[in-house]
């Protein structure tokens, strides 16, 4: 393994690579026409209305928002199993309730999405087979790039990626290090409050002048300001404190994992407290509410070495508890081993690769990429 050359890298736990290859490379815009996505999906026995959706520089959560909208119900009566990212071409898989619906289109247009009746059955949050990726790579050593992976079999950390932590501004992991902090309220309004490093002055001006009920960050920190951090339980919307809470839960995972390396554990092999899953990998904890009673042996010691370079313990996670924040320890692999095929067309590099459920394709692009930022961001 090799300590990672990206500073972003270190403030999200991602200490180590394998390839560390620091070629100059960018995923070029428009970013739709180059990153795709195609949900692999499971479709579960029903009555509802299945659609395949088309979708380019709108985020799902949007997406769903119009489609409802065109189909005159409710956002509630549409599921699809996870989030795409906006700026990328995706297609994925959205159920609409039968009882939502009497007589459903064929096909729905709305602004940066189609979709498409595929029959009956219905998708459940969270449950996909997986994600297939297109991603076309630009620059001087795109080439270079292509070469270096193509046919490859790639062991990887299963880290979780940059997205996790925020496509603008990775710092929801920091706001839930202070939450757990109990008392550094005011350090989590400033992260909360903080301007995106790219954000345009006017759209900062913009946020400034937003009524809070508009923007859920900027009434959470206005919460904050008001009562402090103890009694906010109540009072703020459960799903940003479950944000926070997640991102604090993947930040300790990629510590964990990065100590894991740092002390020379081979990936493929299980330490005790550990778990495995059916392909014999080796399942390690991303700590929840409850993980002071639900961890053990060596993995616990690892984590309490993690969550103590971080002023935290074990115990300090039920914190979370005060916030309505139920989330209990699971497990995640420890690696991914992914297999990439690439092509060269016009001086660039297309590399075609496919992910288990909640792995990120950022995982391979950071292998190659110079500038993360050119990649990912």
């Amino acid at each position: 393994m090799i300590p990672s050359p990206e500073p972003l890298d270190h403030l999200l736990g991602m200490h180590y690579m394998v390839l560390a290859a620091g070629l100059d490379v960018e995923v070029p815009e428009p970013r739709e026409k180059s990153f795709i996505v195609v949900e692999d999906p499971v479709i579960l026995p029903g009555g509802d209305y299945i659609y395949a959706v088309v979708k380019q520089g709108v985020s799902t959560p949007r997406m769903v928002y119009t489609l409802a909208r065109r189909l005159r119900v409710r956002t509630s009566c549409i599921t699809v199993a996870g989030l795409k990212d906006a700026r990328a071409t995706a297609l994925q898989y959205a159920s609409v309730k039968k009882s939502c619906l009497e007589n459903p289109p064929r096909v729905i247009r709305g602004p940066g999405f189609t979709a498409i009746m595929r029959g009956r059955g219905r998708v459940a949050r969270g449950l996909v087979a997986g994600n297939r990726f297109a991603v076309r790579l630009c620059g001087p050593e795109a080439i270079e790039a292509g070469r270096l992976l193509s046919g490859r079999v790639l062991r990887l950390p299963a880290y979780y990626g940059y997205q996790r932590f925020g496509t603008r501004r990775p710092n929801t992991h920091v706001v839930g290090l202070l939450l757990a902090y109990d008392a550094e309220w005011l350090a989590a309004l400033e992260a909360i409050d903080e301007p995106y490093p790219d954000e345009n002055p006017r759209i900062i001006l913009s946020r400034i002048l937003l009524k809070p009920s508009i923007d859920p960050e900027r009434g959470m920190a206005r919460r904050v300001e008001r009562l402090g951090v103890l009694r906010l339980s109540g009072v703020t919307p459960h799903g940003l404190m479950q944000l926070y809470f997640s991102a604090l839960q993947a930040f300790i995972f990629n510590e964990y994992l990065s100590e894991r390396i740092r002390q020379g554990y081979p990936l493929d092999e299980r330490i005790d407290g550990e778990g495995r899953d059916e392909q014999g990998r080796p399942l390690a904890p991303v700590p929840g509410v409850d993980a002071c009673d639900s961890v053990r042996g060596e993995a616990r010691r690892l984590l309490e070495a993690v969550l103590a370079r971080h002023g935290l313990e074990l115990d300090s996670l039920r914190l979370f508890r005060r916030f309505g924040v139920a989330a209990r320890t699971f497990t995640r692999p420890v690696y991914i081993d992914v297999s990439v095929d690439a092509s060269v067309k016009d001086d660039c590099a297309w590399l075609v690769f496919r992910l288990e459920k909640g792995m990120y394709a950022s995982l391979i692009l950071r292998e190659v990429c110079k500038n993360i930022h050119k990649c990912v961001y």
